[in-house]
């Protein structure tokens, strides 16, 4: 018996199947993550050292052509050659073609960051896990505070984390027979040292990928494609030293004597290998993230002791990679550098979690565990994003950066030298002023204006001039909810305090 079916009936069918595939997919979700991400570029958190450091060596990058930093050594302003060029240059870049405000500052590494979800989703698809799991993926993810935090830091961290990850997916699941992709993949990752050259810390304990081979064939196989990786990395990071040094010992004078590692007491072994104790260093100093790491190193042990899990030898090389870094990285970062490898952690804590409940029938105990875990990094991650969301909110009407800006202007002349917090730096550089950071000696300085939260500032050589209202909040990455709501009791002015111009007598 045929079933006649209207034109409308039709339509509506096509549209419930696009709704039912589409509409709630990872990827819809993941485009509502990215416009919240850009929507609030400017407001998630207030300009901070990190962030002005960086931006204003691109900005003189731009003005100069060399990487100088002018707002924390305004002294003697030397360049500062071992971070590499590459985030500078991409800056520089956006300054001359957008301008500089606080968006072009900010919008390359959150746009890497995005880059990196999508190849992480990318990644769980040539995994064929069930898709129920890759929303798992996201929430962990879209939720963490600091990988959103350093998301919308200003800093490079996200710009060489996506070169790694282009390389890495490459390397995995694009099939070219020819040894020149893993020269590429090397040439990438090479791009990713010259953008921080803490991106070298992922790398060390992948010695050891070619023993996870199952046959002798396979062994030699993975050693020589790394071999070529490594390649292509000595051939450009090599060139680089070529172009911009004299001779390794000027480069390595540049980068261990100018990053203060280069003397008796904190010799790089001692800083990145045996500082501090490892409790710490294994759980990045963060006790309220205590339960992620637990999980985490729970399925390593899980990925050492069951050996035929499919895609076994993938999710080893993510393991290396990511204990590599936590290592080796100094405890006292807590968890700001191993924001690199977070897409990676939970790349891996997902998988594990998909092959206890789908591929394994044994091991209950360990599911209701992981269970119990999963639920209390969740909900931890999603009070720490509603507590981060209270305050974007709360603090709408005190984060007039216009109106602070205004003021700026009606008080400093163009091109004025101006001690501030870091709080004022893309409104001081909007009227060209040269920007030193707050703290610094005013007596070797002498800036022609300084902006203080102190009102009870004293010093002969200068005079209070006008004082505006500036937003007191600083950006942490922990949670701080209490206090945000104890906060909410009272009035939004809560939030404000005054800032104070204090101009120097001629």
């Amino acid at each position: 018996m045929n079933v006649y079916i209207s034109k409308d009936q039709e339509w509506f069918c096509q549209m419930r199947n696009i709704l039912e595939k589409k509409l709630m997919s990872y990827w819809t979700i993941f485009i509502l993550y990215c416009i919240f991400s850009i929507v609030t570029i400017e407001n998630y958190q207030l300009p901070w050292g990190d962030e002005i450091f960086f931006v204003d060596m691109a900005q003189n990058y731009l003005t100069t052509g060399k990487l100088i930093n002018f707002a924390f050594f305004p002294e003697s302003p030397v360049e500062i050659k071992y971070y590499g060029p590459v985030f500078f240059w991409l800056n520089s870049k956006l300054f001359a073609t957008f301008g500089f405000n606080i968006w072009t500052g900010r919008i390359l590494n959150l746009f890497s960051g995005l880059i990196i979800i999508v190849i992480s989703l990318k990644i769980l698809e040539h995994l064929e896990i069930k898709k129920r799991y890759i929303y798992l993926f996201l929430l962990l993810i879209m939720t963490d505070p600091n990988f959103n935090f350093i998301l919308h830091s200003g800093r490079m961290d996200f710009v060489a984390t996506m070169l790694f990850m282009v390389a890495v997916y490459m390397y995995m699941f694009i099939e070219i027979k020819s040894r020149y992709k893993y020269f590429l993949c090397g040439a990438l990752i090479a791009l990713g040292a010259l953008t921080t050259s803490r991106l070298f810390l992922l790398l060390p304990f992948l010695i050891f990928y070619p023993l996870f081979g199952e046959t002798k064939a396979e062994k030699k196989k993975i050693f020589m494609s790394l071999v070529f990786v490594f390649a292509g990395m000595i051939v450009i990071y090599f060139t680089w030293i070529a172009y911009e040094f004299k001779d390794l010992n000027d480069f390595r004078n540049c980068f261990l004597i100018k990053t203060g590692l280069d003397n008796n007491e904190s010799n790089v072994f001692n800083i990145f290998m045996l500082s501090g104790d490892w409790f710490n260093k294994l759980f990045r100093n963060s006790y309220l993230f205590i339960p992620r790491y637990i999980i985490f190193y729970g399925a390593v042990i899980y990925l050492i002791v069951k050996k035929n899990i499919e895609n076994r030898k993938n999710l080893i090389f993510f393991t290396l990679v990511s204990l590599s870094l936590i290592v080796l990285v100094r405890e006292i970062a807590s968890e700001a550098y191993i924001a690199m490898v977070k897409p990676l952690i939970y790349i891996i804590i997902v998988y594990m979690t998909y092959d206890i409940f789908v591929k394994t029938k044994r091991w209950k105990i360990y599911k209701y565990g992981v269970i119990a875990l999963l639920i209390i990094v969740l909900s931890i991650h999603c009070v720490s994003m509603s507590d981060k969301l209270i305050k974007i909110w709360v603090t709408q009407n005190e984060l007039n950066n216009a109106g602070i800006e205004k003021m700026i202007k009606m008080t400093i002349p163009d091109g004025s030298l101006v001690m501030a917090d870091p709080r004022y730096f893309y409104e001081c550089k909007a009227i060209n002023c040269k920007f030193i950071a707050e703290k610094k000696d005013i007596s070797k300085i002498a800036p022609e204006y300084i902006i203080t939260k102190n009102e009870e500032f004293n010093n002969i050589k200068y005079d209070l001039i006008s004082d505006f209202a500036y937003l007191k909040w600083k950006p942490k990455s922990d949670i701080d909810i209490l206090q945000k709501l104890l906060d909410l009791t009272s009035t939004r002015s809560s939030y404000s305090t005054n800032a104070y111009i204090f101009k120097r007598i001629s």
